[in-house]
């Protein structure tokens, strides 16, 4: 009697452990996982020019094209008059109206051919960058000093001469063959523009198609004191991967930013088709490995009458994801997991996400029936399932992205992205739906984890437990 009073305790205790273990399976598991750095990705800019349209036109073209910054050239001789410039203005409205729509300015200070000798020279552009600098404080974002000095032969580098031989001028510095020279100007700019506005970017000259990089290899060697540097490309579709990936790729050496402050293709002489195919060719092969590139002159993305042309569309597109590309630094694939993936309506779900390496302080937004936000290294974050359903309301697409423009809007900016699939589910639309529930493809599973399997483990271990009395009842009535 003893022995079967045992094997009785022993099997309801069995029965219990059975019950608490399929509730605690229930508790959501939060995994940890370990993410680093990612490097600042990419903003785009144009090249802002005159053209047949209206200040305001141009500059809603760029900010509605996808671009973040412009670029104006400044030039020492606007507004000159013994020395003072009593008359900035007409960069006043552009600048002005750029912060407005939320595009940072890149100004590019140039100068002029003048009679004056160098030491005068001297005087009025440390003067010039002073007032500007000034002037313009925390409306200007980055100063780019002078323009492809690295070319003998240029009428636009330290003076736009309007292609008189350089040799007239007394001012006349060859940069190309005394790369000193441009060094000592530089810095002492720098040091100026720094003294007064320290959050401003400085950045070198950008240097010709012509420098494969040993130009600013060299600046670097001399002690130039620069945030960033700088080159131009213009070319055939060949070129792009043939000279300017390779001159980016070695620059990428030097750990400084590279920026790319003009490029483009004029489909005036190349028409449409090719400009399209080379933007196409250029963003793609260049993808994250420049900060900041620049298509100059607005040339042709805008007709002549103001209208955005089949490329301005393009080149929109192309831009908004970089090809898909991830950012330069960042490695791995974004992996989002869903915990759980089926749920009641309104029940919390931990979206995770792992897989990237290189990312810290960068924003991952998970969109699906409710939006959250991961700010990375931080790996998960909550949405909340719907509340309310209809019968047909219950299956979502979530999607991890990463914010290309860290705005938390995440639309048309998507970067790498990852999806996983939630359904949600209430008693009102499965519970107790019988063979309704076989019919929808999408809930069996859910149905049959919730209700099918606990319900026939129940009677499965129910029936077992009265066929265990019944023969403890059989033996007693035996002995007996």
């Amino acid at each position: 009697m003893k022995k079967w009073g045992f094997l009785l305790t022993l099997f309801l205790v069995y029965f219990s452990i059975i019950h608490i273990s399929q509730a605690q399976e229930n508790i959501d598991t939060e995994w940890g996982m370990d993410a680093t750095h990612w490097d600042v990705f990419p903003d785009r800019g144009l090249d802002l020019s005159n053209y047949n349209t209206t200040q305001t036109e141009v500059l809603n073209n760029i900010k509605n094209i996808g671009a973040k910054w412009i670029r104006i050239g400044l030039w020492e001789d606007r507004g000159r008059v013994d020395g003072n410039y009593p008359d900035l203005s007409g960069y006043d409205s552009y600048i002005n109206e750029a912060n407005s729509l939320e595009l940072k300015v890149l100004a590019n200070l140039l100068t002029y051919c003048g009679w004056e000798t160098m030491n005068e020279w001297d005087e009025n552009w440390y003067s010039f960058v002073e007032i500007i600098v000034n002037r313009y404080k925390g409306k200007i974002h980055a100063y780019q000093i002078l323009n492809e000095e690295d070319d003998p032969n240029c009428n636009k580098c330290l003076f736009a001469c309007d292609g008189v031989p350089w040799t007239i001028w007394p001012t006349k510095i060859d940069f190309a063959n005394n790369p000193e020279k441009y060094v000592e100007i530089f810095n002492k700019t720098y040091e100026i523009i720094k003294n007064i506005d320290p959050e401003a970017i400085v950045i070198s000259g950008g240097t010709t198609r012509d420098d494969d990089g040993s130009y600013i290899e060299n600046l670097i060697s001399l002690g130039i004191t620069v945030d960033a540097v700088a080159t131009h490309h213009y070319g055939t579709i060949e070129t792009i991967d043939t000279e300017l990936v390779p001159k980016v790729d070695r620059l990428g050496q030097l750990n400084k930013s590279i920026w790319i402050t003009e490029t483009g293709q004029n489909a005036e002489y190349a028409g449409i088709e090719y400009q399209k195919d080379w933007i196409e060719e250029l963003v793609c092969s260049l993808g994250y490995k420049a900060e900041r590139p620049f298509w100059f002159s607005y040339t042709y993305i805008i007709d002549e009458n103001g209208y955005p042309t089949e490329s301005y569309y393009t080149f929109k597109d192309f831009i908004s994801d970089l090809c898909g590309l991830q950012p330069a630094g960042c490695s791995g694939e974004i992996n989002l997991t869903l915990l759980p993936k089926y749920v009641k309506a309104g029940e919390n779900v931990k979206a995770h996400v792992s897989g990237l390496t290189s990312c810290d302080d960068k924003l991952v937004v998970v969109l699906g029936p409710d939006k959250c936000q991961i700010v990375l290294p931080e790996n998960s974050c909550n949405l909340k399932a719907p509340s309310s359903l209809t019968s047909t309301d219950r299956y979502y697409e979530v999607k991890a992205i990463i914010d290309m423009d860290e705005d938390g809007n995440a639309g048309n900016d998507l970067g790498e992205v990852d999806t996983e699939t939630l359904t949600v589910y209430t008693e009102s639309i499965g519970g107790g739906c019988g063979v309704k529930c076989l019919e929808m493809a999408w809930y069996t599973m859910p149905y049959l984890l919730e209700v099918v399997i606990p319900f026939v483990s129940f009677v499965i271990i129910s029936i077992a437990e009265i066929i265990v009395l019944v023969l403890i009842i059989r033996k007693l009535h035996e002995k007996k």
